[in-house]
C-alpha cells in the first residue's frame, strides 16, 4: 500500500472514531438526561405528596367551606387551629353582609389554604370590642392568631355593591391570605 492509501484509510478511521465518540457522548447525555428526568419525576411526586397531605390537613380543620361560628369560644378555637382565617363579622339584617356571604362562599371552596368563617357581630361583643369592629360588614384577616387587616364595608372593593368575586379574591391575595390561582 502506498502512503496515499494509508492516509485515506487513517482519515476514514479517524472520522469513524469521531462519529463513534459523538454517539457515545450522545448516549451518555441520554443516560444523564434519563437520570435527571427520574430525579425530577421523584421530586415532583414528593411535592404532590406534600400538597396532598397539606390539603388533607386543611380539610380536617374544616377548610374548603364557609362556616357559621356560633360563639366567641368557637371563634378562638378556629383562629388557634388555622394559620390563615378570613372572618366576616355580620348582622343578619344587613344587606351588604349577604353580598359578602355570596362571594366568600365561592372563594372558600377554591382556597383551602385559609379558613373562611362568619360570626354574628351582635352576639360577639367581646371579640368585636377587642378587634375594634364598629362598622358592618367587616372582614377580619387573621394570620397566626393575630389580626393583620380589616376590610371595612366595601371601601377596598370599589365602594359599590356590584363588586365581583374576583375583586375580593384579588384583595385577599394582595393581603397574603390566599394564594393566586
Amino acid at each position: 500500500m502506498d502512503s496515499n492509501s494509508i492516509n485515506v484509510i487513517k482519515k476514514v478511521l479517524e472520522e469513524s472514531e469521531n462519529i463513534i465518540d459523538e454517539e457515545i457522548r450522545a448516549f451518555d447525555n441520554i443516560q444523564n438526561d434519563e437520570n435527571e428526568l427520574n430525579r425530577l419525576r421523584e421530586k415532583r411526586i414528593e411535592e404532590l405528596r406534600q400538597e396532598f397531605k397539606q390539603k388533607n390537613k386543611f380539610i380536617q380543620f374544616g377548610h374548603g367551606k364557609y362556616d357559621f361560628i356560633s360563639d366567641e369560644k368557637e371563634f378562638f378555637d378556629v383562629i388557634k387551629k388555622s394559620e390563615n382565617v378570613v372572618c366576616h363579622f355580620f348582622r343578619p339584617s344587613t344587606l351588604r353582609c349577604e353580598i359578602f356571604d355570596r362571594h366568600l362562599e365561592i372563594i372558600s371552596k377554591k382556597h383551602l389554604e385559609a379558613k373562611f368563617i362568619k360570626i354574628n357581630a351582635e352576639k360577639s361583643h367581646f371579640v368585636c370590642s377587642n378587634l375594634n369592629i364598629n362598622i358592618l360588614p367587616t372582614i377580619a384577616l387573621i394570620k397566626n392568631s393575630k389580626l393583620i387587616h380589616k376590610i371595612i364595608g366595601f371601601e377596598e372593593l370599589s365602594s359599590r355593591d356590584n363588586f365581583t368575586t374576583t375583586q375580593l379574591e384579588e384583595l385577599l391575595v394582595r393581603r397574603n391570605m390566599i394564594q393566586e390561582q
